[in-house]
């Protein structure tokens, strides 16, 4: 209960900063020639470093919330153990006691990793809840209209190929990019 709401949280700071840094790297990498050529590698440096040390923050944060409840789990199973043992021992002995804590102990020892499995099994889930969400987001996008026609078949290169005339524009009221290019390869 007190960590469902940090690790909610997290797991929003982490789906929108691993996005930032992707984001960040596809960019900077994808055009260095461009970041180079216009000396904007600190901004892309510095966003990444932004989102990366957000991202490791969060991913820090979800780690100890895991783990924690392991210690305190233990320290609490000590303390009780130890306060059986103790008015166990004044009303019959140590003797009668020991089979007692024994089972206990072995009892606490046996059930707290896989209690401690299952917390860090539905921690995880919670942490990466939003991730998921992202992730279902993607895969309900429609396919393209293309994705559905049959493959074209190869065509057989006998001796060359050649353009010629070739003119091109990206939509039908834009300017032409390429004008008449003729071109042989052979």
């Amino acid at each position: 209960l007190l960590a469902k709401n940090g690790l909610k949280k997290n797991g929003e700071v982490i789906s929108q900063e691993s996005n930032k840094v992707f984001k960040s790297l596809q960019e900077g990498l994808g055009g260095i020639r461009d970041v180079l050529l216009d000396g904007s590698q600190a901004v892309y440096c510095q966003i990444y470093k932004v989102s990366d040390s957000k991202l490791r923050q969060a991913m820090a944060g979800n780690g100890f919330t895991i783990a924690s409840p392991r210690y305190a789990m233990e320290a609490l199973g000590m303390v009780l153990i130890a306060a059986f043992a103790f008015f166990t021992i004044n009303q019959g002995g140590l003797s009668s006691a020991l089979p007692m804590l024994g089972a206990l102990a072995l009892g606490a020892q046996r059930l707290l990793p896989v209690l401690q499995q299952g917390y860090y099994a539905w921690a995880t889930i919670r942490s990466n809840d939003k991730l998921l969400l992202d992730v279902l987001e993607l895969l309900d996008q429609p396919l393209p209209a293309y994705a559905n026609l049959p493959k074209a078949k190869p065509i057989n290169f006998q001796s060359k190929i050649e353009l010629k005339n070739c003119s091109f524009k990206y939509n039908s009221d834009g300017p032409l990019v390429l004008n008449n290019l003729n071109l042989r390869i052979d």
